[in-house]
């Protein structure tokens, strides 16, 4: 879990059943980035997979695991000691009761502006 350590959510917003946004401050002093990479801390990919994931899972109160996504965009580099508030925004397209799946599409952005993507992801 990076919630609470690697960052923290600063507000949470249901934009509707099936949409949510955060606004989330991450940790630029965590040890994550003192080896990814010494002098130039860069938010990894991974965390950004975790960072929707942990989010999604707290709001539906479950837990979940991701499966597959049918696109990941790692579209540009985020630096926590130049900026280090970005926003989540998640929408949940399916899910199913019986199987315990949903799929959702995630954006991390800073500004309206894109960094992460994710597309379709599968989760169970």
């Amino acid at each position: 879990m990076l919630k609470d350590t690697f960052y923290k959510v600063v507000s949470s917003l249901e934009k509707d059943v099936s949409s949510f946004q955060w606004s989330i401050i991450i940790n630029k002093e965590h040890e994550i980035f003192e080896g990814h990479f010494p002098g130039l801390p860069i938010v990894p990919g991974v965390c950004m997979m975790q960072i929707i994931k942990e989010l999604l899972q707290d709001k539906l109160r479950i837990k979940l695991n991701l499966k597959s996504a049918s696109n990941i965009k790692f579209l540009s580099l985020i630096n926590p000691t130049e900026t280090n508030q970005v926003d989540v925004d998640v929408e949940v397209k399916y899910t199913s009761s019986e199987t315990g799946t949903y799929i959702a599409d995630g954006i991390i952005s800073v500004n309206a502006i894109p960094y992460f993507k994710i597309v379709r992801a599968v989760y169970n």
